[in-house]
């Protein structure tokens, strides 16, 4: 027996209810819309770790920016791999995308704390 592609509970084929219709059908059109650019986004946000290796007192700092961006990012575009989605369904791979974005940036304000921390106590000659 198949899963909803929407919710992922046991069906024939296709999405089980309306509902869930419409919802897989909402976020098709997101996703074609969005996808693309996500990818690029992410692709940005991760060349600044480059930088990290350049200004290594900064390093914290820099990371920490970089993963809560990439937190934000996760949060909004909530796109999972298709194996993810396959498995936990459309609803199920967003709210896993949503809340692995929470810990990316709770972890980045953590690291951004820690990194202005360093700097103060640790000034730069």
């Amino acid at each position: 027996m198949k899963k909803c592609l929407y919710c992922n509970r046991p069906f024939v084929e296709g999405v089980c209810n309306d509902e869930c219709d419409n919802k897989y059908e909402e976020f098709k059109i997101f996703f074609e819309k969005w996808y693309k650019k996500s990818i690029v986004i992410i692709l940005l946000t991760c060349s600044f770790f480059s930088t990290a290796i350049l200004y290594p007192k900064e390093g914290l700092l820099i990371s920490g920016i970089v993963l809560s961006l990439i937190g934000v990012e996760l949060f909004f575009l909530p796109f999972a791999t298709p194996q993810t989605i396959k498995s936990m369904g459309v609803k199920g791979s967003v709210e896993l995308c949503i809340k692995y974005s929470k810990y990316f940036i709770v972890t980045g304000i953590i690291l951004i704390v820690i990194g202005i921390l360093i700097r103060i106590l640790i000034p730069i000659k």
